[in-house]
């Protein structure tokens, strides 16, 4: 296709005790099996649960790909996520559907992504997925005092399709904590946005 095909192939990973557990979309078999066989022969992992869909093939979604995947990333704004080999701006086709996802810069980078992808002749809808690097950042900072993040590391889809991550870390700020916390010595778990690059 000319972009090769890590661009279509978005994935999400979440890991507890050992178990890693893929999902997201491969753009044909062989990413997907590329995929697995590359965790499952990373160390420390005991199991791998896949639950990778497949693209259909089709004609149609690869023309329109490849038609997303030139307004993009040959667009004077946005031309600078080409040169990186994760290619942070992911997109994936079914049926003439696009998802966006990935991680760009800025706000302004993300409704232009939008606004390209949906100039496609032949797209249905757009779903816009994209994370502006700093978001789940500032969403950390902005923890309660003596939140608990839970242990284990962990990389998940939530339900807005956007990935989470969970880490080993006790978030602490200088104020005193809610009086509810103080009295009942309660943790709460907390969950960060985070960008997932494979």
């Amino acid at each position: 296709m000319g972009y090769g095909t890590i661009l279509f192939n978005a994935f999400t990973i979440g890991v507890q005790n050992g178990v890693v557990t893929l999902g997201g979309m491969a753009y044909g078999p062989s990413d997907k099996d590329s995929a697995v066989s590359m965790v499952e022969n990373y160390p420390g992992v005991k199991d791998v649960v896949d639950n990778i869909e497949v693209a259909p093939v089709s004609p149609m979604d690869d023309r329109i790909r490849l038609a997303v995947a030139r307004a993009i990333y040959g667009f004077p704004q946005l031309n600078k996520y080409a040169i990186d080999p994760a290619k942070p701006i992911r997109i994936t086709v079914v049926n003439g559907n696009v998802t966006l996802s990935g991680v760009v810069d800025s706000q302004a980078d993300k409704e232009v992504a939008n606004i390209r992808a949906n100039g496609v002749p032949g797209v249905f809808k757009v779903v816009n997925r994209l994370e502006v690097v700093g978001e789940g950042a500032e969403k950390s900072e902005k923890l309660q005092p003596q939140q608990e993040i839970p242990h284990s590391t962990s990389l998940r889809a939530g339900s807005s399709g956007m990935t989470t991550r969970k880490t080993g870390a006790r978030a602490k700020a200088k104020a005193d904590p809610p009086p509810a916390a103080k009295d009942d010595n309660q943790k709460a778990k907390t969950t960060a946005t985070v960008p997932l690059r494979a």
